[in-house]
């Protein structure tokens, strides 16, 4: 592979090229960052054989939403989504490994406020995000499903769209990021499921709902509201509830997306998944350094090792091993 240099790249160039803004020092470094990560996933992909899809290849369907977007539009183009990557209406367990899975390579990497990612159509690598790892974890999967709606909705007009508060384009990436995350439908049929009676907004339930949209208590009250299910005074008291205080007495661990703290993502999480396994082969195939790793990742050499390591499980471990190996003897 290439050595990687302080120059700027024709990608980074292009990027910042295409930013209607004056970009700081913080986000030019990110996008020379992001630059370099991509073309170093390129260069791995074609080093192990594969494939690339291609501009705009993705198993989202574009929906050739014409330039003035429709904010009404956001919850049928979330279920259009949902249903082209086979989601139904149901709850996702995991959004990062879900939003982040087939989709599109997401890198997490640092941005100025009031940025929260962007996304870019890249010529051979085709869909791209770059989520903001500054923000807490809610925000963080927040923005990542904006990003969807761009692929989906806008990547067809342009390559690049970057997510800033104002414009019409970014409300209906907003109001679609909702949508995915708590359709309407299944909103309602929750709480309809509750019970005659049920007061939605009453913390023990909320947090009920929480747990099956797997989104923090802040947007279930958000959606609530937004679907006419609770009223204003009720949702700015769910507001005066901690989450995270009553959970563990409900019998829940408490949320990660509810503690608002940054997320700081450990280094080798700011690479997408699949650029990770990808590194993994090579080290593994010995047609990558752990110290070339390590330039290729923007990690030291110790960060790559943990790729590699294989630490033995604790002893608690082991009796959860041994209970389940027991039970799958069938």
């Amino acid at each position: 592979m290439q050595p990687i240099t302080d120059a700027r790249s024709p990608l980074a160039e292009a990027v910042l090229a295409a930013a209607e803004f004056d970009s700081d020092d913080l986000f030019c470094a990110t996008v020379a960052r992001f630059a370099e990560l991509a073309d170093a996933y390129e260069e791995l992909v074609e080093i192990m054989g594969g494939a690339l899809p291609g501009r705009g290849v993705s198993p989202l369907p574009v929906s050739e939403l014409p330039c003035e977007p429709d904010l009404g539009e956001a919850a049928r183009l979330a279920k259009a989504v949902r249903s082209s990557l086979g989601w139904g209406e149901g709850p996702i367990a995991d959004h990062l490994l879900a939003l982040a899975a087939h989709h599109a390579l997401v890198f997490r990497l640092p941005l100025p406020d009031p940025h929260s990612g962007f996304f870019y159509n890249h010529p051979t690598v085709g869909f791209c995000v770059v989520v903001n790892s500054r923000m807490n974890l809610g925000r963080h999967l927040f923005a990542l499903a904006t990003q969807l709606c761009h692929a989906f909705c806008h990547s067809h007009l342009q390559d690049a769209w970057f997510s800033l508060p104002e414009g019409e384009h970014q409300r209906l990436a907003d109001r679609f990021a909702a949508q995915l995350l708590v359709p309407d439908g299944a909103l309602v049929r929750e709480v309809g499921s509750l019970g005659r009676g049920v007061d939605p907004s009453d913390p023990v339930v909320a947090l009920h709902i929480q747990r099956l949209f797997g989104v923090s208590y802040a947007l279930v009250a958000v959606r609530l509201r937004q679907a006419g299910l609770i009223t204003e005074e009720r949702y700015h008291c769910m507001g005066e509830v901690s989450p995270t205080a009553m959970a563990p007495d409900l019998g829940y661990s408490v949320h990660p997306v509810d503690l608002g703290r940054g997320s700081d993502p450990p280094p080798l999480a700011a690479a997408p998944r699949p650029m990770l396994q990808l590194v993994c082969a090579a080290l593994a195939r010995g047609v990558l350094s752990e110290e070339r790793a390590g330039k290729v990742l923007g990690v030291s050499p110790q960060a790559v090792s943990k790729l590699r390591s294989r630490p033995p499980p604790a002893e608690a471990e082991l009796a959860v091993w041994a209970q389940m190996d027991q039970l799958g003897g069938w």
